[in-house]
């Protein structure tokens, strides 16, 4: 890799800007915008391609969508640096054209641009520093939101799948802006309230069982026990799945999916499907 400009960074980042969506981060359009899957050369100067890495001719930043982004409803920028030193110059150049961080904690930045939430922070070794810029349509919410969207999610999913007319009686109107952004064959619809932060969706839990889906980012990982705690208080003492935990409630499954990366800071996305399951006997 080589040190990318701060021109660099911003094409890459208006790329991230133009695929972001609260349900869905479409790479398939990064191709419309000159963005290929990135090629590495190997023995023999054989090349293979990196599946979720992404770059343009005459860009040196690199777009990343890996399957931990995609997950996560992230968008990634790495940005290879000369040296340690020019980080902090590199976000001044960059602030000329997107305005000056919103928050600061240590060596993190973030911005907010138009609804989407930007945080860098410098990565890699101190003989190969590097940048990495990571934007997110998800919404910081709290505890009490999400558990208020949890309680409007149980009863808009049944036997016979997801119906949008209990959220719509709770205060829910779909969005009609970001659910036209989803592929259409993903099924999904997004819902906003006016009384919570988070949001909710309706589609497929890997792509075979409908669900209502709470989603968005939590502060920190005492927050995120904070949660655990919370829902534990409502739904039980859940079963555990790998890293997921899961609560059964009046004929639904809640599972709790935190996306936390060894090494990483910052606020945590998070999804909760409510799935039904049928009444236990």
């Amino acid at each position: 890799m080589k040190p990318a400009s701060a021109d660099d960074v911003l094409g890459a980042i208006a790329a991230c800007r133009s695929i972001t969506t609260p349900t869905w981060i479409d790479t398939d359009a990064l191709e419309e915008q000159g963005w290929y899957t990135a090629e590495v050369r190997g023995e023999r100067r054989r090349t293979r391609k990196v599946r979720g890495i992404y770059e343009s001719r005459n860009n040196r930043a690199y777009v990343v969508a890996t399957r931990d982004e995609l997950r996560s409803r992230e968008c990634a920028i790495q940005a290879r640096l000369e040296s340690t030193s020019n980080y902090v110059p590199l976000l001044q150049q960059v602030s000329q054209t997107l305005g000056m961080p919103t928050g600061q904690d240590g060596f993190a930045y973030t911005w907010d641009l138009d609804g989407l939430a930007m945080r860098v922070e410098p990565t890699g070794e101190r003989s190969a520093p590097s940048a990495r810029f990571v934007l997110t349509a998800l919404p910081l919410v709290g505890t009490d939101d999400i558990l208020s969207a949890v309680r409007a999610c149980i009863p808009a999913i049944g036997a016979e799948g997801f119906g949008d007319r209990a959220l719509a009686e709770d205060g829910w109107a779909q969005d009609a802006a970001a659910t036209a952004a989803v592929p259409e064959e993903r099924e999904t619809k997004l819902f906003r309230s006016g009384e919570t932060a988070a949001l909710v969706s309706s589609g497929k839990d890997r792509g075979v069982t409908s669900v209502c889906r709470v989603s968005g980012r939590i502060e920190d990982e005492a927050t995120a026990e904070n949660l655990r705690s919370a829902l534990t208080g409502l739904y039980g003492t859940p079963s555990a799945k790998g890293d997921d935990l899961i609560w059964t409630h009046d004929g639904r499954s809640l599972r709790l999916v935190t996306y936390e990366r060894d090494g990483a800071t910052g606020p945590i996305a998070f999804h909760i499907p409510v799935s039904y399951v049928g009444e236990s006997e």
